[in-house]
This record gives C-alpha cells, structure tokens and sequence, in this order.
C-alpha cells in the first residue's frame, strides 16, 4: 500500500477483522475470501471506519450503522428491564 494514509488506516485498526474488511473493499489481490467469515462489524469498528469517512454518502453511511447499535442497545435495556 503505497499511500500513507491509508497503510496508517490499515495499520492502527483495532481488530483483524477490520484490517479483513480493508482488504476485501481495497480489492488486494493476496486476500483470500473464506465463505465461513463472520463479515457483520463490531460498533467499535464501523465508529473507527467512521472516523475516516470522506464525502456526505459515507458519513450518512456510517451515522445509519451506528444509530443501528444504538437503537439494538435500547432495545436490549428495555427488554432486561423488564425481566
């Protein structure tokens, strides 16, 4: 990867799965898909691809998925309260 901005990206991401998900979006031709791949990110992960986002469409992208954690987080607390 020669642009720094993006090794860096790949570099400091918190989990292998999102260094996966680089892989995969950036079309590296070593990576190897396997079908079994859980693919579905983490809120830590889509808050740290949200960092990078470029362009409304992506940050709109983005602030969906994350309002879709928040939403299944309240939905999680109102159901164990009621238990």
């Amino acid at each position: 990867m020669r642009n720094p901005y993006y090794r860096n990206m790949y570099k400091n991401a918190p989990t292998e799965k999102l260094r996966r998900y680089f892989r995969r979006a950036w079309g590296d031709p070593t990576y190897v898909y396997d079908e079994n791949e859980d693919t579905h990110l983490s809120k830590p992960e889509v808050e740290y691809l949200a960092q990078f986002a470029v362009g409304g469409m992506l940050k709109a992208f983005f602030k969906v998925r994350l309002a879709r954690f928040d939403q299944t987080d309240t939905d999680e607390q109102k159901n164990s309260s009621r238990t």
